[in-house]
């Protein structure tokens, strides 16, 4: 019995000890996700589900989240820097009007600090956006 408590101790050390420095790995290297939202005036009748769309991908554990818009002066537009948690409150605000122009969305800066890019649109012509390296595309239809 003396033997079972020896190895069980042991094992609950080292089991300890790789999550507590998984953890702090984990922690100390995020994972950089870039969320571009399209505000075209397509988008303005899905405006509702934003909320519910980025906040199923807030989940996402030892991420920072940035979200950025094509605004309606057709640049990009920084709605949240790099953060733990993602906040859409102001995203929600704007009036979505901007003419659909997915590549003002492409040619961010930020992507290339991105280790994922997340494309949040209801447009049907997604192909430019499908080349972008280490992406994905929502649909909000």
């Amino acid at each position: 019995m003396k033997a079972f408590f020896l190895w069980a101790g042991i094992f609950a050390a080292a089991y300890v000890g790789l999550s507590a420095g998984t953890h702090l790995t984990q922690s100390a290297v995020s994972h950089r996700i870039l969320v571009a939202v399209d505000v075209s005036g397509s988008m303005e009748a899905y405006k509702h589900r934003l909320p519910e769309v980025l906040a199923s991908l807030g989940s996402v554990p030892y991420s920072k989240f940035k979200i950025i818009t094509n605004s309606p002066n057709l640049q990009y537009q920084v709605i949240q820097d790099w953060s733990d948690k993602m906040d859409f409150s102001h995203l929600i605000q704007i009036k979505m009007y901007a003419p659909l122009d997915l590549e003002k969305l492409i040619n961010s800066p930020d992507i290339a600090s991105a280790d994922e890019v997340i494309f949040i649109t209801n447009s049907s012509d997604t192909g430019k956006l499908a080349g972008v390296p280490k992406s994905r595309i929502i649909n909000v239809k």
